[in-house]
């Protein structure tokens, strides 16, 4: 049989009650309302996309001579310039919202995949020796079996 030393599950339960903590802290912290979401996304913002850029204020002037009559008929007013842009500024902000309030959830999935994913694999390959009826011994497909008892 299999024996687990006691300094290993020490750590073992340690690492998963840490781990708990930080999912539990990533939920707490994830904002419950648009405007907590508009806060960290203000504190995020310092104003460094500005300070990349350099502003050429410099005006050159450039005439262009023409011979051509400049013709212009506008028979319609164009009145109805009316973009919604408060519409949406509202779903944009309603979409950062639900983006952070999901980030726990996207952590914890992408760390169930992880794992998932690696006793998939580990299957495969215990599949494949199996198949092959490959000489390993029996403690190596002992260990991949308890690797693919995840599933």
């Amino acid at each position: 049989m299999y024996k687990v030393t006691k300094n290993i599950k020490i750590l073992s339960f340690s690492l998963m009650i840490l781990g708990l903590v930080g999912l539990a802290y990533g939920f707490y912290t994830a904002p419950h309302s648009i405007e907590e979401s508009k806060a960290i996304v203000a504190s995020y913002s310092h104003g460094e996309h500005d300070a990349d850029h350099a502003v050429d204020l410099e005006h050159k002037d450039e005439s262009h001579s023409s011979d051509h009559a400049i013709v212009s008929d506008h028979s319609e007013e164009v009145n109805d310039l009316d973009f919604k842009s408060d519409e949406h500024s509202v779903s944009h902000d309603e979409h950062v919202y639900h983006q952070l309030s999901n980030r726990p959830w996207s952590a914890l999935y992408v760390a169930a995949l992880f794992f998932f994913l690696i006793s998939l694999g580990t299957l495969a390959f215990y599949a494949i020796q199996r198949a092959s009826q490959a000489g390993w011994s029996p403690i190596l497909f002992r260990v991949m079996e308890g690797i693919t008892g995840y599933l």
